[in-house]
């Protein structure tokens, strides 16, 4: 395939990095509700999202899924891959239909052994990947469920480069670990406060500066995690 691919982390690697890669990946069309990975069973291909955006989710005995990542074109979703497994600890799904960066896991596992520079990008991502995990941690203990949602919609508006979401309060419930009617209140506030604007299954942001000035500093320390990751810092 050609370069650049249209996934920040890939486009990272400098031209001769990225030719070599290119060489063994595919593009693929996600739709909504595709699985890339399935908890505990085996990975076929990994997957660097482009247009497309993805969650990660874990399962709990009672069958209910929690997010516990979104993954849009600043990085790859597999990233069980890159620890030498070939077993998923967690399932994926797109979230938002769009194209992504495939390769086979063999090809992939192979290049990290064949290529320094891929892997040392690959590993900034997964170091990255799991401070945010962490700060999402803390997030979900000490930020209310507005602040929480309007960092959620901020990183998604970014990855996916727009403001209007095709979505329902259920999907954002689920995403956030929270009842349904904390997710009604917490828009209806940030509705009020002229962020958003809310339609029949659909929600824009219509004021990113006041929905910045509502949501937790974890929104900025995330986003300066994934920068520095990318720059090679």
């Amino acid at each position: 395939m050609k370069t650049p691919f249209g996934n920040r982390l890939l486009d990272a690697l400098a031209p001769a990095d990225a030719a070599r890669i290119a060489a063994i990946a595919t593009v693929v069309r996600l739709e909504r509700g595709d699985r890339t990975a399935i908890e505990g069973r085996p990975m076929l291909n990994v997957d660097f999202p482009v247009t497309a955006l993805m969650s990660v989710a874990g399962l709990l005995e009672d069958g209910s899924t929690v997010e516990v990542a979104t993954v849009g074109s600043e990085s790859f979703v597999e990233i069980d891959a890159a620890l030498d497994s070939d077993v998923a600890l967690r399932s994926a799904t797109c979230q938002f239909a769009g194209e992504a960066v495939r390769f086979k896991l063999a090809d992939f596992q192979a290049a990290l052994e064949s290529s320094r520079p891929f892997a040392v990008q690959v590993h900034r991502s997964v170091r990255a990947r799991a401070f945010v995990s962490e700060q999402m941690q803390m997030c979900n203990v000490r930020h209310t469920i507005r602040r929480r949602l309007a960092r959620w919609l901020l990183m998604a508006g970014e990855r996916l480069g727009r403001a209007e979401f095709t979505i329902t309060h259920d999907f954002l419930a689920g995403n956030l670990g929270v009842r349904r009617a904390g997710v009604t209140t917490a828009l209806a506030r940030l509705q009020a406060a002229g962020a958003i604007d809310l339609r029949r299954g659909l929600i824009s942001i219509t004021d990113t500066r006041r929905l910045k000035a509502v949501t937790c500093e974890c929104f900025e320390v995330c986003r300066r995690a994934v920068a520095e990751s990318l720059d090679g810092a």
